[in-house]
């Protein structure tokens, strides 16, 4: 009796620390693939970082974003402050937020994304890295707005111009609907290119940020659901001020 007793008890205890290793496993592999629980203090970061982006970038008129391109610009998609293994790695991704303007020049709310996969080459991109991507079609907004899109042959994603303006676009040029630029230590890696990539909408996070289960890209960036927050309001300005720049 004492023996089966003592069976009884050392297969419970194995039970259990089983189960607090798979439970410790699915919560290492959540932190490690972006889906751990996320807060207000994960977004207020991600929206501030990316203010950071655009502000350094401004703040470097012979080398940045030239500001016509932004003033003409269907939207942009800014992923800060990320590490190359965040793609090296199998189904690993980024997050950053994708704004879209409107014709009166005005940026929507940020709507969460994702960013996985690539064929940049990054063993050739420092750690870490920016990535903002300019997108001059709204045919690649809408795709992207519908909750997938992959940035593949048949996208036209060239590395984008530096400087303080674009002057007389070659006809290449004028055909290129995203402008891919990368940043590593406050540099332009010139030649890399964010191709092979796909965007995703990352719908947990803008549920959360939004504070409304299954909330919709288009609900986000038409208005008809809104958060203004002073981080919000600043990331919208830096834009709006950076396009309108000389």
């Amino acid at each position: 009796m004492r023996i089966m007793r003592h069976g009884i008890v050392v297969a419970m205890a194995m039970v259990v620390y089983c189960l607090s290793f798979t439970a410790a496993l699915a919560k290492d592999d959540a932190a490690k693939t972006g889906t751990a629980p996320k807060t207000a203090r994960d977004d207020a970061v991600k929206i501030s970082a990316a203010s950071k982006v655009i502000r350094e970038i401004a703040a470097t008129p012979k080398r940045r974003i030239p500001p016509e391109l932004l003033k003409g610009a269907s939207a942009i998609v800014i992923i800060p402050k990320t590490a190359k293994r965040n793609f090296m790695v199998s189904g690993g991704s980024a997050g950053g937020l994708l704004l879209v303007q409107d014709k009166e020049g005005a940026w929507s709310n940020p709507v969460f994304i994702t960013l996985t996969g690539g064929t940049l080459g990054w063993q050739m991109v420092g750690d870490p890295m920016d990535i903002v991507l300019v997108l001059k079609s709204k045919k690649s907004v809408d795709a992207i707005l519908k909750g997938k899109f992959t940035l593949d042959t048949k996208v036209a994603i060239e590395p984008g111009h530096l400087g303080s303006g674009i002057k007389s676009p070659s006809s290449k040029e004028q055909k290129v609907e995203i402008s891919s630029y990368v940043r590593s230590h406050g540099a332009f890696e010139e030649e890399a290119v964010v191709a092979g990539t796909t965007l995703h909408i990352d719908s947990a996070a803008n549920d959360h940020f939004y504070a409304k289960a299954k909330v919709t890209p288009d609900e986000i960036v038409s208005g008809k659901v809104l958060k203004s927050t002073e981080d919000v309001k600043t990331l919208q300005k830096l834009l709006a001020d950076y396009a309108a720049a000389k």
